[in-house]
């Protein structure tokens, strides 16, 4: 199964001035995985799949997720 994009919604909450954090955070209400977070990420900053991971990673909003690991 791929990964749902929700780049555009990410994009867009940056845009009109919400946090990585915040918009992080409506992307997980709204439906979006960890991976689907990473991929998102790495699309609207043009960074390196290592980046991504590691700014998603570090975001409390999926903090939970991380302790488990």
């Amino acid at each position: 199964m791929r990964p749902r994009d929700f780049s555009d919604d990410l994009r867009r909450m940056l845009r009109e001035g919400a946090t990585l954090d915040t918009a992080l955070e409506a992307l997980r209400a709204g439906g979006a995985s960890i991976v689907e977070s990473i991929v998102s990420v790495r699309s609207v900053r043009s960074c390196e799949l290592v980046e991504a991971k590691r700014l998603v990673h570090a975001s409390p909003v999926w903090s939970d997720v991380m302790t488990q690991n």
